[in-house]
């Protein structure tokens, strides 16, 4: 059973919804709550394409940094990824890990 709520001018923002009031404080249950248990999700590197990332390291970019332009540039070629790396090359994120996704 499947049960749609609608509220006027909800959907379009005019109305803010604040439920923080119905939070613990600071995290800690209130009385008479169960807290839902913790479930680890696995998770893996998001997907990108090999073949834009081989071309770039060809082109003599680092693997991981040639990683993250063909995830920023994603559906795009290799120039385009060429392009977003050398405009983010100060970004410390060529150096960081690849972004995390849940795994079903």
């Amino acid at each position: 059973m499947e049960i749609e709520v609608q509220i006027p001018g909800a959907l379009k923002g005019d109305i803010p919804i604040d439920l923080e009031k119905f939070r613990g404080v600071n995290g800690v249950l209130q009385p008479g709550e169960v807290g839902l248990p913790v479930e680890a999700v696995p998770e893996a590197e998001v997907e990108v394409d090999m073949e834009v990332v081989n071309q770039l390291v060809q082109m003599g970019l680092p693997e991981l940094s040639a990683k993250h332009a063909a995830h920023a540039t994603a559906g795009q070629d290799a120039d385009a990824a060429v392009m977003w790396f050398y405009s983010n090359i100060e970004n410390p994120i060529l150096n960081g890990p690849l972004p995390k996704v849940a795994v079903a």
